[in-house]
């Protein structure tokens, strides 16, 4: 074998081992992303069933969900990891609604709350303002959070 032939050998099993090591690292940062979008929809849903703040709530919404599928949809992830986030979001989303209704909402959880908003802060911060997600992918997001909105909404104003 040649030592070409050996180098682009190495170089391919170098490229395969750090694919495989940073793969749950970036996993990870959808993960957080959902976590965090999901504390802050279940936030607005329960300014909205609580007090019928619908702004407070679609502000949530909005921000939280543009922020989830601005990354998701500007990384290849794979079907797997995007189920598995979007297990994440909804019980996060539960998790908040769940402490509002039962009137377990306390302070570490007003904690978790306020810590996802600087988080997706940030994130807006780094990803929207350096305009590293094309606009008509932006619009296809805004179009399905809208939608994604509408349905929610609806889900809360019939009680469930």
């Amino acid at each position: 074998m040649t030592l070409h032939k050996k180098l682009k050998i190495r170089l391919f099993l170098v490229n395969v081992l750090l694919l495989f090591m940073l793969n749950p690292i970036i996993a990870s940062e959808l993960d957080d992303l959902a976590a965090c979008g999901g504390v802050i929809v279940g936030n607005g849903a329960g300014d909205y069933t609580i007090t019928g703040n619908e702004d407070a709530f679609r502000d949530a919404f909005f921000l939280a969900q543009i922020a989830y599928l601005g990354h998701s949809t500007s990384n290849n992830y794979g079907a797997e990891t995007l189920k598995i986030a979007d297990g994440i979001f909804g019980a996060n989303t539960d998790k908040i609604i769940m402490a509002i209704n039962s009137e377990t909402f306390d302070s570490n959880t007003y904690e978790e709350v306020i810590a996802c908003y600087r988080m997706i802060g940030i994130w807006y911060a780094e990803e929207v303002l350096d305009d590293s997600i094309s606009s008509d992918t932006w619009n296809r997001i805004k179009n399905h959070v809208t939608n994604q909105f509408s349905i929610m909404k609806r889900v809360l104003d019939a009680g469930i």
